[in-house]
């Protein structure tokens, strides 16, 4: 996977940091959410990743069908593992340290 020989297992990938889901991405596309509690606070936005690894260029936009398709996958995640700044509560969490 780290080396481009195997395909990855994932199709998606949810980005979380302290219990908020900040962004999800598929294929080469990313969906970063607005989060105003990062410093500086972090709009939404729409990247393509082999063409703007450097998520300079938003494609929300020209995208909307891309963006539709990752909101609808980002609330499959926040349903399951929460979202923080949304407060979401997941059906999935536990307590820390709980099995």
């Amino acid at each position: 996977v780290l080396t481009d020989t195997e395909p990855s297992p994932r199709k998606e990938f949810a980005y979380y940091a302290r219990g908020r889901l900040e962004a999800i991405r598929q294929g080469p596309w990313k969906l970063v959410f607005d989060n105003p509690q990062r410093e500086p606070p972090i709009q939404e936005g729409l990247f393509h990743l082999k063409r703007d690894p450097e998520e300079r260029h938003d494609q929300q936009h020209a995208q909307p069908d891309v963006v539709k398709r990752l909101r609808r996958i980002a609330q499959t995640h926040r349903a399951s593992l929460g979202d923080a700044l949304r407060g979401v509560e997941g059906t999935e969490c536990r307590p820390l340290g709980q099995a």
